[in-house]
């Protein structure tokens, strides 16, 4: 698990601001003494953190591919992402139950930034509806492919524990 969270860490650096900060980032991760100790085994925690890592890289696919003006392979579209993101997310939940939410907040964030930096200064006189349209925001109708398909990945698992165990599954989860 923990070569897996070094080249995920080596891809995040990669994708988003090139091979000289992924490969620094894999060297400061691949030798940190702590991390090293954590990583030798398959625990939940670097199960969760190898999940949350691979569905961040595919939000940063996802970003990449809606971004390049040439277009992405027929293959490789930003649905392809998403439902990779979804997957892992999906993965991370049952691994370690509500931890691997931590990227909802991430990826909320990043996009009020990008929404924030890239906003243009005139504004249309008009009244904007509330649900915004495929072409005017497609991370967002992505965003909901990802999150439903980690539910749909992660969801019987708990329905399933709520019916044999009862509700206190619900506490232990809270309360670990």
């Amino acid at each position: 698990a923990g070569v897996v969270a070094v080249a995920l860490v080596y891809l995040h650096g990669w994708i988003w601001r090139g091979t000289g900060l992924g490969l620094s980032g894999a060297i400061l991760v691949g030798f940190n003494q702590n991390l090293l100790s954590r990583m030798q085994e398959a625990t939940p925690a670097t199960l969760v953190l190898c999940g949350v890592l691979s569905a961040l890289l595919a939000y940063g696919w996802h970003e990449r591919v809606t971004a390049e003006s040439g277009g992405p392979p027929r293959w490789a579209g930003p649905a392809f992402w998403a439902i990779g993101g979804g997957l892992s997310l999906g993965v991370a939940l049952l691994s370690l139950g509500g931890l691997a939410l931590i990227i909802i907040p991430i990826v909320l964030l990043h996009q009020y930034y990008l929404r924030g930096v890239f906003r243009s200064s005139s504004r249309r006189a008009g009244a904007r509806l509330w649900w915004p349209s495929r072409r005017a925001n497609p991370g967002f109708f992505d965003g909901l492919i990802s999150v439903a398909v980690a539910l749909v990945v992660s969801l019987p698992w708990f329905i399933l524990m709520v019916e044999s165990h009862g509700w206190q599954v619900g506490a232990a989860l809270i309360f670990p």
